[in-house]
């Protein structure tokens, strides 16, 4: 013992001031002897009082060596098979055979030494971990040169990887980014309102000489056209500098030749401008009002959808963050595109994050839709006024499609119901994981919920109790209290609570097995203990003849013979009875995993007055492994609750479902309105309809198109 005390100082200890280094046929003959099964890892300078110096020759031709470090040199080829390598730590890769080596004191398993390339040097210290460098240094320019080419080059970088606008910001913590998204939203929403009074102006202005509208002064297009002009302008240009972030962004996709709808936006608004500015500049092109009003009413909108946007994700983080270990909606698949969804123990934030910061219904689909929108506003304006010989009309015609191909709806098409659903889920203390979580709840078919889930804390109670037989009321209380505990019961709580109340300590229960006709067998004490319903006890033949009348309640039967019964009450909880009533709207399969062998569907469907419900129950088996999340569950949550129960589990099924259809109808809607149009636009320009091209009709039918994403939008959190 003291010789073993002595080498483990000796390693703890070993003086740093000095240096050694071995050849490989010393280390080899010194780890010879060390034991196969956690050997004793002792350096040879541990245990001799005098180690072989480096003498100055060797110095000269070994490399410089760390401070408490063990040089090994790689061996020859020849005797890679007959010799191990050997570390520092004296791990040996190819050990001996164990009868050819003596007992040593044990200390701990090394793992082996990772093979090295020929010719490599590898150092190694406490505190240092140092690979010598095989063949020539190369050049840092030339490594900088190619990681540079690695991240600029499309190929290595896809597309989805790039930042769609500048709010894309990593969070590492659930707090700052709901202050982030807070602050953003504050933002977006306060330049939409300071952007109000000029498009209200613009908007005036243009259905004024049209509807013969009261103006100031005697003023009008007609007498001062110059003026009403550059009136129009000015509205346009301060409502883009108040959009001046959303613009950068459009024109930093539109530059690296990925835009997106912010692009689209700044498109329409360049037109819109350039038009304005050449009724000034050329008035002999013709006396047409330009299309400022729809300009400023897109911008208005692009703003009040980005303060929509932050605004929904601030709920989100905060719903999530409300909990210090919240709870997460992950699913099983099933056959075909269908999913069963579970609520899980635990939640990584990181990937909570990452999923909130994807692109929603809309600005997915503006990846494909925005080169597409911007190609043919140039190719219609082109065949419009150079395909017809009046190139002067190119700006006029550019600016009408392009006004025609940002509806207003479009930037709110997955922004309204986002937030919407987000509102009401925050209440429920439950957040979507954005709109991919929203696509996996959209094709959720069944929702697995627990005897815990269908009556909470509270709804059941002990109203009543017997003991039957010589057998004493704790003895009776503790076993079934046991039994209970470790079959996984909501029941659990309650019998518990009168466990602690009575004074009675707790029983191990050695053995537990679980019957299908409802019921457990457990082994306490040495004694064969049945606790479950009579029809279980009668099967298991234990002669049953009290309580019989019972609706609900437990009884427990010890070798053999009924020990006691205790008559449970389950009360309907209204928050449970609506959550059911949303999976039902949500047409959602409700599966019951219960581990109470009194909870079954039928039970249920009579407590809670479920007609043609559709409540599964399947058997024992998978009736556990539902409870216990044995199935194969997917890596990243589709939501998160903070708060535990039914009523948020079925809410953010529905919320995302609600929310991921709402916005991909919505999307449907503004992208097909805004094909229509832009051809609408195009025949009108190309025929030369100044009459019919004008930009009120163009505000009107960017308004109208507004309304059926409104009504959607509106729609998405009444469930």
């Amino acid at each position: 013992m003291l010789r073993q005390q002595d080498e483990k100082e000796h390693i703890v200890q070993a003086p740093a001031e000095e240096e050694y280094t071995f050849s490989v046929e010393e280390i080899i003959a010194e780890f010879r002897d060390m034991p196969q099964e956690g050997a004793a890892c002792v350096p040879p300078h541990a245990e001799k009082a005098e180690a072989p110096r480096q003498t100055a020759g060797d110095s000269a031709a070994a490399p410089r060596v760390p401070k408490g470090a063990v040089r090994i040199a790689q061996a020859d080829e020849d005797d890679e098979d007959d010799e191990p390598t050997v570390d520092l730590t004296g791990q040996i890769a190819d050990e001996p055979d164990a009868s050819e080596m003596p007992a040593r004191a044990a200390m701990r398993r090394i793992p082996p030494l990772p093979p090295q390339e020929e010719d490599e040097e590898i150092y190694q210290d406490d505190d240092l971990d140092y690979e010598a460098p095989s063949g020539p240094r190369q050049n840092p320019f030339a490594a900088l040169g190619a990681f540079l080419r690695r991240v600029l080059t499309p190929a290595d970088k896809p597309k989805h990887h790039r930042a769609y606008d500048f709010d894309e910001e990593e969070y590492y913590a659930l707090p700052a980014a709901a202050m982030s998204t807070a602050r953003k939203a504050r933002s977006y929403g306060a330049r939409a309102a300071l952007t109000l009074p000029f498009l209200l102006i613009a908007a005036y202005m243009t259905f004024g000489p049209t509807y013969a509208l009261p103006l100031p002064f005697g003023f009008s297009y007609l007498s001062a056209p110059f003026l009403y002009t550059f009136v129009l302008i000015l509205c346009q240009t301060l409502c883009m500098l108040l959009a001046s972030d959303i613009l950068a962004a459009g024109l930093f996709r539109f530059l690296t030749f990925a835009p997106t709808m912010d692009s689209v936006v700044l498109v329409s608004s360049a037109a819109s401008l350039a038009h304005a500015v050449s009724i000034i500049a050329h008035p002999e092109w013709g006396g047409y009002l330009p299309f400022c009003a729809v300009s400023c009413a897109t911008l208005f909108f692009a703003l009040l959808g980005r303060s929509l946007r932050m605004s929904s994700k601030r709920r989100s983080y905060k719903a999530a963050s409300a909990s210090t270990s919240p709870m997460g909606v992950r699913f099983e698949p099933l056959a075909g595109r269908k999913k069963r969804f579970y609520k899980t123990q635990g939640d990584d934030v990181e990937l909570f994050l990452q999923r909130m910061s994807g692109l929603d219904t809309m600005e997915r689909a503006s990846l494909l839709y925005a080169p597409l929108a911007i190609t043919g506003m140039f190719v219609f304006a082109a065949l419009a006024s150079f395909g017809r010989g009046t190139p002067h009309t190119f700006l006029w015609s550019l600016a009408g499609i392009a006004s025609a191909a940002a509806p207003f709806g479009m930037m709110l098409a997955a922004a309204m119901p986002a937030n919407a659903v987000a509102k009401r889920l925050f209440t429920m203390g439950g957040a979507v994981a954005g709109f991919a979580g929203a696509r996996e709840l959209s094709r959720c078919s069944e929702a697995v919920v627990t005897d815990e889930d269908v009556f909470p804390a509270g709804a059941a109670q002990i109203h009543g109790l017997k003991v039957i037989g010589n057998f004493s009321f704790e003895r009776v209380l503790a076993y079934a209290a046991g039994a209970i505990r470790l079959s996984g019961s909501a029941l659990d709580r309650v019998f518990a609570e009168l466990l602690q109340n009575q004074y009675i300590k707790p029983v191990g229960v050695s053995e537990l097995k679980h019957y299908e006709a409802g019921g457990v067998a457990a082994v306490i004490d040495g004694n064969n203990v049945l606790v479950g319903t009579p029809h279980f006890l009668l099967r298991m033949g234990v002669t049953v003849r009290e309580g019989l009348k019972l609706k609900s309640g437990v009884f427990v039967a010890i070798n053999g013979a009924l020990a006691g019964v205790f008559a449970l009450k389950y009360q309907a909880s209204p928050a449970v009875l609506g959550a059911f009533h949303v999976l039902k709207r949500a047409k959602v399969t409700s599966v019951l995993a219960s581990r109470d062998f009194n909870v079954t569907s039928i039970m249920v469907e009579q407590k809670y007055g479920l007609k043609n419900m559709s409540v599964e129950y399947p058997d024992l088996a998978e009736r556990l492994a539902m409870a216990e999340g044995e199935a194969p569950l997917s890596e990243a949550a589709a939501a998160v609750l903070s708060r535990d129960g039914m009523p948020a589990f079925a809410d953010c099924i529905a919320g995302g479902r609600r929310m991921y259809r709402a916005a991909r109808r919505n999307t449907a809607i503004s992208i097909c309105a805004s094909v229509l149009g832009m051809l609408l636009m195009f025949f009108l320009t190309y025929i030369g309809s100044a009459a019919a091209a004008t930009p009120h009709n163009v505000f009107a039918y960017c308004a109208l198109w507004l309304i059926p994403v409104l009504l959607t939008s509106f729609g998405a959190a009444r469930y």
